[in-house]
């Protein structure tokens, strides 16, 4: 899966690694053994995070992280078998959404249409003096091309410095990383006693 996201996904830097439970590290040699994924120990010692109970992992839980570590969600291995294509596309796609919801604006982008052209220098123009109602900005304000909440000087400024620049849609190939997800698999033998998948 690992392979499958940084082939198809660069531009999310999405990064799968494994954490077993405080307690648990016995299982440690025979659920790493023969693969290739980052492994984690959680030591859970008094008055240090611990963050199995913190996560309220279960077991075979995929914990999603966004780029702050915030768990956005948790998708189950147990119930969701990865063998089952529509499984394992459910959570790629739950990576792609955590992703893409924690992508950097496109400074320059005054139409909100993923590009910066001819329609943001109207857009600036048609809305200059406007001011986002929403604290802190939603980055929608028609004409706000820098997200600071104001249509003023400085947009069309962001107009200009990024004209021609896009945001690539999910699954476009981009060079530069736009954000980062964190993924945990959590319980002793995630991946045990199954197929290795892709990883």
């Amino acid at each position: 899966m690992q392979n499958n996201l940084d082939t198809n996904y660069p531009e999310y830097d999405i990064q799968i690694l494994g954490i077993n439970g405080a307690g648990l590290e016995h299982g440690n040699t025979s659920i790493t053994a023969g693969r290739n994924i980052p492994w984690l120990q959680d030591v859970g010692h008094t008055g240090e995070p611990n963050v199995w109970t913190s996560w309220e992992v279960t077991y075979r839980d995929v914990i999603i992280l966004d780029t702050d570590n915030t768990m956005v969600g948790a998708f189950n291995l147990t119930t969701h078998d990865l063998r089952n294509w529509d499984s394992y596309n459910a959570l790629i796609q739950i990576f792609l959404d955590t992703a893409m919801s924690h992508r950097a604006p496109l400074l320059g982008d005054a139409s909100n249409d993923n590009q910066v052209t001819g329609r943001d220098l109207i857009a600036v123009q048609q809305n200059f003096g406007s001011v986002d109602p929403n604290n802190p900005t939603d980055g929608l304000l028609l004409g706000d091309a820098n997200d600071d909440g104001l249509v003023t000087g400085a947009d069309l400024i962001a107009v200009q410095q990024n004209f021609g620049n896009t945001l690539a849609p999910v699954g476009a190939e981009v060079p530069e990383p736009a954000s980062a997800c964190l993924l945990a698999l959590g319980g002793l033998g995630a991946m045990a006693h199954r197929r290795q998948v892709a990883v």
